[in-house]
């Protein structure tokens, strides 16, 4: 498998955005989402939020990445976090993966590009996208693709 920059990026940090650890899990703790609650991260990166989230949180967690090494690496930290019962990784467009998702509490987009179909990059249209797959009351965590 050749290395890609991303890939290179995403074995060295921790959360790949403007964005730390202690500030995300302190966003997840005011949704008041509890352990048990369905979340999904889009564009999961090396699974540092999706690992967070299963493990700090108590949530089942399905994590979207298409890029196949970032994927791999996602499963290597996701296993050897202990959080592959509560994790589960698929290499799949995320529009493909939110057509079959409905009444989730917590969505995570941090970063992600078109987290809800191609060519949909305007932040409006986006979160617009991503309510439909929300119980009543859930939450949308999102961060700028541009830092």
């Amino acid at each position: 498998m050749r290395r890609s920059f991303h890939l290179i990026a995403y074995e060295a940090l921790d959360v790949c955005n403007a964005l730390e650890r202690e500030t995300l899990a302190a966003a997840v703790a005011r949704t008041g989402v509890p352990a048990g609650g369905r979340a999904l991260e889009i564009g999961s990166g090396n699974a540092t939020v999706a690992v967070l989230l299963a493990r700090d949180f108590g949530l089942d967690v399905e994590a979207v990445e298409l890029d196949e090494g970032l994927a791999a690496l996602a499963q290597d930290r996701i296993t050897a976090a202990g959080v592959a019962d509560r994790v589960r990784l698929q290499r799949l467009r995320s529009d493909a993966v939110l057509a079959h998702l409905s009444d989730l509490d917590l969505i995570c987009a941090i970063g992600a590009t078109e987290p809800v179909g191609q060519g949909v990059r305007e932040p409006r249209a986006m979160l617009e996208g991503l309510r439909p797959h929300l119980k009543p009351g859930g939450h949308v965590i999102w961060g700028d693709l541009f830092w």
